[in-house]
């Protein structure tokens, strides 16, 4: 029987494990081993987490289409080599959200900025909006989206960043007008064109447009979205895989624009 030398070494396996078991010091040792743990990750150096959807209404002629995705935040502080002090680490999980228009336009929210790299951004964005200071540190701000329980639309409220007047509480938002073929760094705005959100109509090429950017708390076991970008700009993965090993300096679209993991 091909399974029997397979639960013979099982257990065997778990026979050490009982023998060993019964020497105190493996006893202690596993014992001081999960409060270690429990005092690094959830007493020293907590992780704060929290799942967000985010989501854009595109309106045009009185007719409104509508496209979310469900993103994760986190930040985790943890030892700072650097300086005696703690760092903060931040991450994202998560898609870009993808409106499609027509039979091959898009309009895509990017979960990353064009121009501004920094990873806690979107973070920064999603507690602003839902009235957090940004003052405080950042676990504190997820703390504080966590426990909000209506939607929230994207601040567009201006600040002064390295001299330049910008929108920093607000994500980007970009036109494809062929999802299909969408080649990020060929072709300039032939290919895609950032939409300002207060006046898209000149991008969009229509009258009277609105769009309108959300973002909403939801449930830590609602699953992060994943699939919409492979889905909805099939040559955007394969194309960049295939023809960069870096991606080219701003305000070029990169990838993290669109994934984030």
């Amino acid at each position: 029987m091909v399974l029997k030398p397979i639960v013979k070494d099982l257990n065997t396996s778990i026979e050490n494990l009982r023998l060993a078991w019964r020497k105190p010091w493996v006893r202690l040792a596993t014992v001081l081993a999960a409060v270690g743990y429990v005092l690094y990750a959830w007493v020293l150096f907590p992780t704060y987490t929290v799942r967000v959807r985010i989501g854009m209404d595109v309106t045009v002629n009185g007719v409104t289409r509508s496209a979310s995705n469900v993103i994760e935040l986190k930040a985790r502080t943890g030892p700072s080599f650097a300086s005696a002090s703690r760092a903060t680490h931040t991450a994202i999980r998560g898609e870009a959200v993808v409106l499609t228009l027509g039979a091959r336009a898009a309009v895509v929210m990017l979960v990353t900025p064009i121009r501004n790299g920094t990873p806690d951004w979107i973070i920064r964005q999603v507690v602003a909006a839902m009235g957090g200071d940004l003052r405080e540190p950042i676990e504190t701000g997820i703390l504080h989206v966590a426990a909000q329980s209506r939607r929230y639309e994207f601040s567009s409220a201006t600040t002064e960043i390295d001299g330049r007047e910008e929108h920093p509480l607000q994500p980007d938002v970009v036109f494809l007008a062929d999802r299909r073929n969408f080649q990020p760094d060929r072709g300039g705005a032939a290919d895609w064109a950032e939409v300002p959100i207060h006046h898209p109509d000149a991008v969009l090429g229509t009258s009277g447009a609105t769009i309108v950017l959300w973002a909403e708390t939801v449930s830590r076991l609602r699953p992060v979205t994943r699939g919409e970008v492979t889905a909805k700009l099939p040559f955007f993965n394969s194309f960049w895989a295939r023809n960069h090993v870096t991606p080219p300096l701003p305000p070029a679209l990169r990838p993290a624009n669109f994934k984030v993991d």
